[in-house]
């Protein structure tokens, strides 16, 4: 066993006898093992990495054994890497699912030069895939079936709130338990997504298994599906996704693997560049995959030439009643309010500032006085006359979508701010969406001040009003009816 690295006070003790002793093997005095916190007796070294050591633990109240990871603070080169380990601590806590290890605690041990984080989960006996794949050949049916077990974790993961994106699945990751089922281990690498916040620009994975997306510090739930088709990969070609990746971050995967076209097809679908452009839901993936493990070949259908946006349908919400209020009507056009009320003021100032000035250089015999001054108003009014106009027409548009639209399914494709407004130093929340009507892709734009605008993920599905007679009229539904 390797060095604990905690202090050589009351941190560790003999397990045996009690006595202090130093972060070692064995007591010095009756050479029995030593106790971590004299709560964990500390049996073997699982795994080691550069920041920080797993090992086989035993609790000693109970008897029960454990998995504890330890992150020595002195070897970290960043504070991101304690973050990470916060994350996942926090993350493993509020899990509860058997192909997840189950979290018992979290604690620091130490002090100064000698602090470490620990982390105490589930052990978890058996073998990981990565082991299994080095003594054995994986045959189709039974790759099918590992994706289908590994996806049902992720369904899971990805249906708590906020959905839980693992970042790094690969098969030194997935363990097969004593009784053949699979657990997902170490999410050093987890992310939760807080919808409308963003996670900075964190690299976190294994380069083979990343999504492209992932390379640009962003991660969703279509991430780890990406990853279990890498996986799939993994386990037929048995060789290195690395060695097959591109310089545009694309997996070359079709020469190394030999595959049934129903695979392939499944397999084509998962590891579509862009994340909108996969399958998005890891349930109904598990499902198919299951199926073509039966050697259902149906279970592909849909799946082929295009991307899969309605391969679950979505639960649509009831038509509108109607007619509707006009409150219900600024609820989906926030800013037609404010094109009316900018435009009001700019129109009255520019109106009244014009007469005076106007007034004022004819008053005084300057000419030039006036023409200045009654130019500035007229900008002015015809500012405040575009801005009345723009109101005007947005809020007939969204008044006229709600009483005479129907309803259809689009996808977010991104949100954020609307930087080209700013109120007090405060830009307005912005959701871009796509809508397909009768073949035709229609895009559309949604801003106001409702934090319920950026609370999508891009490639999600929302409902659409449009009119049947101009598809191009369409409002996006973000908050519930």
């Amino acid at each position: 066993m390797t060095d604990l690295a905690v202090p050589s006070t009351a941190t560790v003790v003999c397990a045996t006898c009690g006595a202090d002793v130093p972060p070692a093997e064995a007591c010095a005095a009756c050479h029995g093992p030593t106790a971590l916190e004299g709560r964990y007796r500390l049996l073997a070294v699982l795994g080691q990495g550069a920041n920080g050591t797993t090992y086989r633990a035993e609790r000693l109240s109970d008897g029960q054994p454990v998995a504890i990871k330890e992150l020595l603070v002195r070897r970290l080169d960043s504070v991101k890497a304690m973050d990470l380990f916060a994350r996942e601590a926090k993350v493993l806590e509020t899990l509860e699912h058997p192909g997840v290890p189950r979290y018992y605690e979290d604690f620091t041990a130490g002090s100064g030069k000698t602090v470490g984080l620990y982390l105490v989960q589930e052990l978890i006996e058996g073998e990981t895939l990565q082991s299994e794949l080095a003594r054995r050949r994986f045959r189709e049916d039974e790759v099918l079936l590992v994706m289908a077990d590994v996806l049902d974790i992720l369904a899971y993961l990805h249906g708590v709130e906020p959905p839980v994106v693992h970042r790094d699945i690969k098969p030194a990751n997935v363990m097969r338990r004593r009784d053949g089922r699979l657990a997902l281990i170490d999410f050093g690498a987890v992310r939760d997504v807080v919808r409308g916040a963003e996670d900075g620009s964190t690299i976190a994975g294994t380069f083979g298994y990343m999504a492209p997306e992932q390379f640009a510090g962003r991660a969703e739930p279509a991430s780890d599906l990406y990853s279990v088709a890498v996986l799939a990969v993994a386990l037929l070609s048995r060789r290195d996704p690395q060695d097959l990746v591109g310089p545009d971050h694309r997996l070359a995967w079709q020469d190394a693997v030999d595959v049934s076209p129903e695979l392939a097809v499944l397999l084509s679908a998962m590891l579509r560049p862009d994340p909108r452009d996969r399958p998005r839901h890891a349930g109904t993936l598990a499902e198919r995959a299951r199926a073509l493990a039966r050697g259902d070949a149906s279970a592909v259908d849909g799946l082929g030439a295009v991307a899969v946006r309605s391969a679950r349908p979505l639960a649509l919400p009831p038509a509108p009643p109607r007619p509707l209020p006009a409150a219900y009507a600024k609820r989906f056009a926030p800013l037609s309010g404010f094109h009316l009320t900018f435009g009001a003021i700019f129109a009255s100032v520019g109106g009244g500032v014009g007469s005076v000035f106007l007034i004022s250089g004819l008053a005084s015999g300057e000419a030039l006085f006036a023409l200045i001054g009654g130019g500035l108003g007229s900008l002015f009014l015809l500012v405040g006359l575009g801005f009345l106009r723009a109101g005007f027409r947005k809020r007939t548009k969204v008044r006229r979508v709600l009483t005479e639209g129907e309803v259809t399914v689009g996808e977010v494709v991104d949100t954020g701010y609307d930087t080209s407004i700013r109120v007090n130093g405060r830009s307005p929340y912005q959701l871009a969406y796509r809508v397909r009507v009768d073949g035709r892709v229609y895009d559309g734009r949604l801003t106001g001040w409702d934090p319920h605008l950026v609370d999508r993920q891009r490639g999600e599905e929302v409902p659409i009003l449009y009119l049947p007679s101009d598809p191009a009229a369409n409002v996006a539904i973000v908050e519930p009816w």
